[in-house]
């Protein structure tokens, strides 16, 4: 444990004269009033320091460093942390529900089980960040750097990340029904049985990313580039797939049921064992059973 400062000192006098053992109130209570209170005057470098449980909820931390700071189960919701340095940051399990990270840099940070419900984090930078098995509901990530950024198991329920660079970013097991991702770079991401029902991924850059087993039910995907892509066992029911690029896709297995073709280029896709039922073919003819009798391409 650190030295005390002057206000755990007075923390620890007044718990003494209450009779209350200081042994049984946390450490991390400690310093979270020292810390708020140090915020609360303005302070900006927390750089390393050990702040887990601090409570700085609605205070305005713009520009602050907190590079390789201990943040675990601290709260930090409606806060404001415009251009903030997070980097190497362990923020698991903090709560930054609506708070505003505008701009700020979060590489190789530590996000694992945090909630970061209705936060702003566009144009943030979370190259290699760790967000496992975070709440994300309705976050915007709207031209956020996401690379090689591991979200496996988080829940992003409506998320914008609309222009997004997600290259090699691993959604594996993740949940985003409805998000937003138009645009978006995401080349060689990892969307393993990630659930993208109705997610709308109109002109995004999915070359060689990796949906095996995910449900695109009713997803958007005109004009999407999915050249080389695994498909394999994925769920494309009604998925509109118009003028998107599957050159050398592999769907085999996949469910494509009322999925709509329409001019999508369908040059060496891998087909087999693939339901085109009621489907619309690139030529704008519907399919009448499983193997587009007829209209499928040699």
């Amino acid at each position: 444990m650190k030295p005390l400062t002057l206000i755990h000192l007075l923390l620890w006098l007044t718990l003494v004269i209450w009779g209350i053992p200081s042994g049984i109130v946390p450490e991390y209570w400690l310093i979270d009033q020292a810390w708020a209170q140090k915020a609360k005057k303005g302070v900006r470098n927390f750089a390393g320091r050990n702040m887990s449980g601090a409570d700085l909820s609605k205070r305005n931390l713009d520009m602050a460093d907190f590079s390789g700071t201990k943040l675990f189960q601290a709260k930090m919701v409606e806060t404001k942390l415009f251009q903030v340095k997070m980097v190497s940051a362990d923020l698991t399990e903090a709560n930054l529900s609506w708070a505003d990270l505008y701009m700020s840099d979060l590489t190789g940070a530590t996000l694992n089980r945090a909630t970061l419900n209705g936060a702003n984090l566009e144009r943030v930078t979370l190259t290699g960040a760790s967000i496992r098995d975070a709440q994300l509901v309705e976050t915007i990530l709207v031209g956020t750097n996401l690379e090689k950024a591991d979200f496996s198991g988080s829940y992003l329920k409506w998320a914008q990340l609309s222009g997004g660079k997600m290259t090699s970013v691993s959604f594996e097991n993740a949940r985003l029904p409805g998000a937003r991702l138009e645009m978006g770079v995401a080349a060689g991401g990892n969307f393993k049985g990630a659930q993208l029902d109705g997610a709308i991924m109109n002109k995004a850059d999915l070359k060689g990313a990796n949906f095996s087993g995910a449900n695109l039910k009713g997803a958007n995907l005109t004009s999407a580039a999915l050249k080389g892509a695994d498909l394999t066992g994925a769920d494309l029911r009604n998925a509109i797939l118009t003028g998107a690029d599957l050159k050398g896709a592999n769907l085999a297995g996949a469910n494509l049921r009322w999925a709509n073709l329409f001019n999508a280029d369908v040059a060496g896709v891998i087909w087999d064992k693939v339901d085109l039922t009621w489907a619309v073919w690139i030529n704008d003819t519907v399919c009448k059973d499983r193997g587009c009798t007829g209209f499928m391409a040699k």
